[in-house]
C-alpha cells in the first residue's frame, strides 16, 4: 500500500474502467463458475475495486468507460484505433453484471455518449483540482501521463505505485507537460496514430528538450542543422516540413480535452451504502469471490 493524502475529504479516485475491463477479462480469460459461465471480468473488476475500497478507503469512487459509437477523434481520423480488434462478445456480455454489483456497492459508472473515457477523466480532474481536490487517476494508459500536476497524480493500483514526474522523464527523456508533444512525433501505436516517418524516441526528446513543444519547433526549424548531436537533420526537417498538418492532427488527437460537459456533481461520486442483500443474491449467482 502507497502513502496518499491523509484527508479522504479531498480525495477522489477516477478509475479508467474500459482500461481495466480489458485487463480483469485477458487476465482471468478461463475464469468459469460451475455454470460454466464466464466470469473473468466480473471478478478482475470486482478484485480491483475492492482493492481500492480497502486499502484507500475513498469517500469520492467513480468507474468511467468509453461509450461505443463514433467520437471526434474518428471523425477527424478515419485510422484512429483501427488496428484494434473488436470487443469480444464474452467480454461484453459481462459489462450489465458488473455494473449492476458496482452500483449495489453504492459506487456509480458512467459514460457519455461519442465521449471517449479520457475526455472525462480529464474534465474532472479539473473541475476535481479546481475544487482543492487530490485527484488519483486509476490507469496505465501512457495518455494520461499529460493530465499530470501537483494535485492530479496517475495511480497504477495493480502494483501499487504513483507515478511522478521523475518516473515519466526517465522513461520518455522528457518532462510530462511535453508528453502530447513527445507521441506527436514518435506516434501511438495503440491508437494507431503513425508519428511523423523518421523522428523516432531519441529525435523527439533532443527537439522537445531543444525547443519544448512542437510549434517551437516549426518556428526554429531551420536551427535543427546546428544540433550537434542530431543524425540527418536535413531528412528531419524535411518530413517536418512535409507533414506539419499531420502533426497537427495528431496533437489534437492525443491532446485529452478538459472542457465536455459531464452533468454531474462532485457530491455524486461519494460512496453510498451498500445494497447488501442484492449484493449477497449477485455474489451467490455467479459464483464471485466474497467482497468483504
Amino acid at each position: 500500500m502507497i502513502k496518499i493524502n491523509n484527508d479522504r475529504n479531498k480525495n477522489i479516485f477516477l478509475m479508467d474502467g474500459t482500461l481495466y475491463l480489458y485487463r480483469s477479462y485477458y487476465k482471468f480469460l478461463n475464469l468459469f463458475n460451475s455454470k460454466n459461465i464466464l466470469i473473468s471480468v466480473i471478478q478482475g473488476m470486482i478484485y480491483i475495486i475492492n482493492k481500492i475500497i480497502n486499502n484507500y478507503n475513498p469517500k469520492y469512487l467513480l468507474i468511467i468507460y468509453d461509450y461505443p459509437c463514433k467520437n471526434f477523434r474518428k471523425i477527424s481520423y478515419n485510422e484512429y484505433k483501427k488496428n484494434r480488434s473488436s470487443c469480444p462478445k464474452d467480454l461484453i456480455n459481462q459489462i450489465p453484471i458488473v455494473n449492476e454489483i458496482i452500483n449495489n456497492m453504492g459506487i456509480l459508472t458512467i459514460s457519455i455518449p461519442s465521449v471517449e473515457s479520457d475526455d472525462i477523466i480529464g474534465t474532472l480532474s479539473k473541475q476535481c483540482k479546481r475544487n482543492g481536490f487530490n485527484v488519483y487517476i486509476i490507469t496505465i494508459d501512457k495518455d494520461m501521463i499529460q493530465l499530470m500536476s501537483k494535485k492530479v497524480h496517475i495511480f497504477d493500483i495493480l502494483s501499487n505505485k504513483i507515478f511522478n514526474p521523475n518516473d515519466i522523464y526517465l522513461k520518455y527523456n522528457v518532462n510530462y507537460y511535453n508528453i502530447i508533444d513527445y507521441f506527436s512525433l514518435v506516434g501511438d501505436s495503440s491508437d494507431n496514430i503513425p508519428g511523423i516517418y523518421g523522428i523516432g524516441p531519441k529525435t523527439a526528446s533532443i527537439l522537445i528538450q531543444k525547443y519544448k513543444n512542437i510549434y517551437n519547433i516549426y518556428k526554429n526549424i531551420n536551427e535543427i542543422y546546428n544540433i550537434k548531436n542530431l543524425k540527418n537533420p536535413k531528412k528531419i526537417i524535411k518530413n517536418l516540413c512535409k507533414n506539419k498538418k499531420k502533426l497537427m492532427l495528431f496533437y489534437n488527437l492525443i491532446k485529452i480535452k478538459t472542457d465536455i460537459f459531464i452533468g454531474y456533481k462532485i457530491n455524486d461520486f461519494i460512496i453510498k451504502n451498500k445494497n447488501i442483500l442484492n449484493l449477497n443474491k449477485l455474489l451467490k449467482k455467479y459464483e464471485i469471490l466474497d467482497l468483504y
